[in-house]
């Protein structure tokens, strides 16, 4: 390794670039560089990690809904998850329906989708799109399209109270699939006028 001398905020080696940094820190520009690698490898690999523990998990939280669905009274599954799990009927139906298409889920996510895999709405998403046009949502524009979602979908609720009619479960989530859909393809379609 080269002899680095100390200049103010910066160091350098002999034939080697200024590198700013802090009052007496002295590092070589090989190491930068490779540090900088090898934090970059472990984050991708906790971030692939962390979206296959999401959709394994997901997968088996729906499994047990199913279960217990057809294991309870008619009637009685909605009072269970209200009073027992810490989330939502939307929620559930979500998780169910990934373990319905957990063959397809999985398939993508073994082809290098996993970018979508963050969430389970982007999951969802997967489900209603071909690999090549997966959404790839990144810090703000997932925050909004996930905002957007939540929202339609009190909204919906505020319309069925003015309207004086619930829509049934299948209709509802029907037209907030749709809804989903069409932010995404907003999002992406925005994307590329940027481009």
């Amino acid at each position: 390794m080269k002899k680095l001398r100390k200049t103010n905020t910066s160091i350098k080696g002999k034939g080697e670039e200024v590198l700013p940094v802090k009052k007496d820190f002295v590092i070589s520009g090989d190491k930068v560089a490779s540090d900088i690698e090898e934090l970059y490898f472990q984050s991708q690999s906790i971030v692939k990690q962390a979206g296959d523990l999401l959709l394994n998990n997901s997968i088996k939280i729906g499994e047990l809904l199913l279960l217990k669905k057809e294991e309870v009274e008619h009637g009685t599954f909605l009072p269970w998850i209200k009073s027992e799990l810490p989330f939502n009927e939307r929620q559930a139906q979500k998780y169910m329906r990934i373990y319905q298409n957990k063959d397809k889920l999985l398939s993508l996510f073994k082809t290098g989708a996993d970018e979508a895999f963050k969430n389970i709405n982007s999951m969802l998403t997967l489900l209603s799109h071909e690999p090549k046009q997966l959404p790839r949502t990144k810090n703000w524009k997932g925050n909004i399209v996930e905002s957007c979602i939540t929202d339609f979908s009190k909204y919906l609720g505020k319309i069925e109270k003015k309207i004086g009619t619930q829509l049934s479960k299948k209709s509802r989530q029907s037209l907030e699939e749709k809804f989903e859909k069409l932010i995404y393809e907003a999002v992406e379609e925005e994307a590329k006028q940027k481009k």
